[in-house]
């Protein structure tokens, strides 16, 4: 069967079914004709390159197609339409009460046939949330419509009806739509050399490199779309192609190509040569995480429009560096600011396998806000400055990796990200730009159960071990403390010196993965919080315990590593961390690390227990009681 055969196949079985869905998606017949339409003609632009890589082409074209229906929808049309059925406007009504994700999952999951984990994949959400949408969305239009649940798959069925009218165009007119399309980006590229040697004489070297072009199918949109201002004079250009007149409605601003960094900005700013563009499309193949520690495809789940920019230096002895930068448009600034702290707890709390945040920086005169963070894989062993800002309503995240330990200019970094804010402040709706970059160290954001607690994106590896850290449930009761060494034997349960302990608890980190790992291997916290004097006090203690623990056990040797106090009253912190060897038997010896950290009246324990090689080095262990300080500082200060 030929190409052409199998494409008018797929476009005459598969047509309705994707204008429903878009359909019940938005309520906008018109704008959901024309996007089924519009990303068909694409498909056949790229048709051998989607039989070649295995995809189904209903599946390259669905996520495209919603894509576009949403961002061309026009607010409650249905409203204005009087011809419509009463049970269809029921339908739509109860629809546009939930969110977009929430009305993605519901059309995923009775009018697209897929199975939970795939349709959950295509939204871009965990099972588990899919699940929950799903149950939420239900309930929700089975309500508004005051229909049981299990008619709400019927009622979706039922917008069907509206479609009866729909005239298709014939599959040849979409081919030659395609292949106009095909031939208009070749003479593009032809017209650029041909210019190139009318001005010049010789073709010149683009510092960029190649920079394939936006599909902007996705949006309808020119990829040449103008700055603010300029808004009315975008057309919608594959409605234009498809149907051989101009859109009779114009197409909202969104973001062009030119609102993301050119490889020349990073060639000038970050460390390598021969920068360049692989890849600029809007995100929606895939599962959508293309960034390390992000949960979800977008972090605004009613994202305008969305892009993402990758490239690549050249190889420099033997190092590649590659940086990855996706930038979200949202309805407003206050919904960019939400992004921008979803982004935040994402860092903060990083989920990755064995991805450790190593640094926190807070960036000014970027933006309206911006944080930047060192991330450390573990795994593969790369390491990645990542940068995210705000302005306005846009938000933009820039990440740069790198094989091996070392961390790359972390203030470049900054300055690229400012080049990316400044990419997009002046759009419609933008905010700052940037003016006298500076950055400083910042606490990580609290996202522990218990505020003040480490968190396992803190924990440093393990020699010899290649598996994951998993923490226990937080215990609130802390009978036992398991932090502490036998030489303070330090309790945070009752009363310290008549002042009772509050808002105590504990935790212990484990390698259940790793094989035999003595029972005794793990590390744990302990923190809780008394009056600014008697914490201080149990600090004393603890110090005066560790010192004359050698006298009073003589199979016991320890070091103190470190000793800071700085600061007085709720502003005093202190910071003491030492290293135990007790003696067991004539032949077995514990090694302990122990760090007391305290903030004003709060204070943590942290202690880890080695198994012979399997351990951690004095210098992250260190690393990691300054952190366990800067989650207990945010902790206290984010009450």
């Amino acid at each position: 069967m030929t190409d052409q055969q199998d494409f008018d196949d797929f476009y005459a079985e598969a047509r309705e079914r994707l204008l429903l869905q878009a359909y019940a998606l938005t309520g906008d017949l018109k704008a959901s004709r024309s996007a089924v339409r519009d990303t068909t003609v694409q498909a056949w632009h790229h048709w051998r390159r989607i039989t070649a890589d295995g995809a189904t082409p209903e599946s390259w074209v669905r996520p495209r197609a919603w894509a576009l229906a949403h961002r061309r929808q026009r607010t409650h049309v249905w409203h204005r339409e009087k011809s419509l059925d009463e049970g269809v406007r029921t339908t739509l009504e109860a629809l546009a009460g939930l969110s977009w994700t929430q009305r993605r999952v519901l059309v995923m999951s009775h009018l697209a046939g897929l199975s939970i984990t795939d349709a959950a994949r295509e939204v871009g959400v965990t099972t588990d949330q899919f699940t929950r949408d799903l149950q939420l969305g239900t309930a929700a239009v089975a309500l508004a419509a005051d229909q049981p649940s299990t008619q709400v798959p019927v009622m979706l069925r039922g917008l069907v009806a509206s479609l009866d009218d729909v005239r298709w165009i014939r599959p040849a007119r979409l081919r030659r739509s395609g292949a106009t399309r095909r031939r208009g980006h070749l003479v593009a590229g032809v017209a650029l050399v041909v210019a190139s040697v009318a001005v010049t004489g010789l073709v010149v070297h683009d510092p960029e490199g190649a920079r394939p072009s936006l599909d902007r199918s996705l949006s309808g949109v020119s990829t040449a779309a103008p700055r603010s201002g300029d808004a009315s004079a975008a057309a919608g250009s594959a409605d234009a192609s498809a149907s051989g007149s101009a859109s009779a409605d114009p197409e909202p601003a969104e973001l062009a190509e030119d609102a993301m960094l050119t490889a020349g900005q990073l060639q000038g700013t970050l460390t390598g040569r021969g920068w360049k563009v692989l890849e600029t499309d809007h995100n929606v193949d895939g599962d959508g995480l293309v960034l390390s520690c992000q949960q979800v495809r977008y972090a605004d789940t009613e994202v305008e429009d969305a892009l993402v920019r990758t490239f690549r230096s050249a190889p420099a002895r033997g190092t590649v560096r590659t940086t990855t930068q996706m930038t979200e448009q949202s309805a407003d600034a206050a919904v960019a600011a939400d992004s921008f702290e979803t982004w935040s707890e994402w860092l903060s709390g990083c989920t990755d396998a064995r991805t450790q945040l190593m640094a926190v920086r807070e960036v000014s005169g970027v933006g309206n806000e911006a944080l930047q963070v060192v991330l450390r894989d573990w795994g593969g062993v790369s390491t990645t400055v990542l940068g995210v800002a705000r302005t306005g309503r846009y938000l933009t995240v820039v990440a740069t990796q790198r094989d091996g330990e070392t961390v790359e200019d972390v203030p470049a970094g900054a300055r690229v990200l400012a080049s990316a804010v400044d990419d997009v402040c002046d759009l419609d709706g933008g905010g700052a730009c940037s003016e006298k970059v500076s950055a400083a160290a910042a606490d990580p954001v609290p996202v522990a159960d218990v505020p003040t607690m480490i968190v396992d994106a803190d924990l440093p590896p393990v020699a010899k071990v290649r598996f994951d850290w998993v923490g226990s449930d937080t215990d609130r009761r802390v009978s036992v403390n398991d932090a502490s060494t036998r030489c303070d034997a330090t309790s945070f349960s009752g009363r310290f010196r008549g002042a009772r302990f509050t808002r105590n608890a504990t935790r212990t980190f484990l390698i259940p993965d790793a094989s035999r790992l003595p029972v005794e291997f793990g590390l744990t916290e302990t923190v809780g919080e008394l009056p600014v004097g008697r914490a201080e006090a149990l600090v004393d203690r603890i110090r005066s315990q560790m010192s004359s623990c050698e006298e009073r056990d003589p199979g016991t040797e320890v070091t103190l590593l470190r000793e800071r106090v700085t600061g007085q009253g709720r502003r005093g912190e202190e910071v003491s961390v030492w290293r135990v060897s007790v003696e067991v038997t004539a032949r077995r010896t514990i090694v302990y690390d122990m760090a007391v950290v305290r903030h004003g009246g709060a204070v943590a324990q942290v202690g880890f227990v080695a198994a012979g090689e399997r351990t951690v080095t004095q210098g992250s262990f260190l690393a990691l009681a300054e952190r366990a300080l800067s989650r207990l500082r945010a902790g206290v200060r984010a009450r």
